[in-house]
């Protein structure tokens, strides 16, 4: 088995790929208490820019796996193992892919956690530039995020 893995104690993106015709593993999410001071008062009622991005970026993943699977993909909830964060302050997807494999997840895993922090901040901070060393490194994108709940 392959791990794709994006963690800190904002958010995650993971990809588990196995051998043969097993599906890939697709989970995503994000600390509501932690991104708080960052979205607090700049959304509406039930829009949460942090919930709203986990739901956006599974529509970034599966359009990309449909068109990969030539129509054909197939979602199915997933129970994520221990190893994904948990608790009240943590809202997450996990998905069963079926007709996709390792090609599809190495193509779209390093976009994964640019568009979810660019979908959310972009909610909160419209003209922020995110630098993108940032969003390759989680222990540097957890600072950067820090910086700016502190400043907020």
């Amino acid at each position: 088995m392959k791990t794709f893995d994006f963690r800190n104690e904002y958010l995650y993106v993971i990809f588990r790929v196995t051998d043969g015709n097993s599906p890939v593993i697709y989970c995503a999410g994000v600390n509501i208490r932690r991104f708080k001071p960052l979205t607090f008062g700049r959304h509406g009622n039930a829009s949460n820019p942090a919930h709203r991005g986990v739901q956006l970026l599974r529509m970034n993943v599966v359009v990309p796996a449909a068109i990969e699977a030539g129509g054909r993909v197939v979602l199915h909830p997933y129970e994520q193992s221990g190893d994904v964060p948990r608790g009240e302050s943590w809202f997450r997807e996990c998905f069963a892919i079926h007709g996709v494999g390792e090609e599809f997840v190495d193509g779209i895993f390093p976009q994964c956690v640019h568009k979810f922090v660019r979908m959310i901040l972009g909610v909160c901070f419209p003209s922020l530039e995110v630098p993108d060393d940032k969003l390759s490194d989680p222990v540097a994108l957890q600072a950067f995020l820090d910086s700016l709940a502190s400043a907020s």
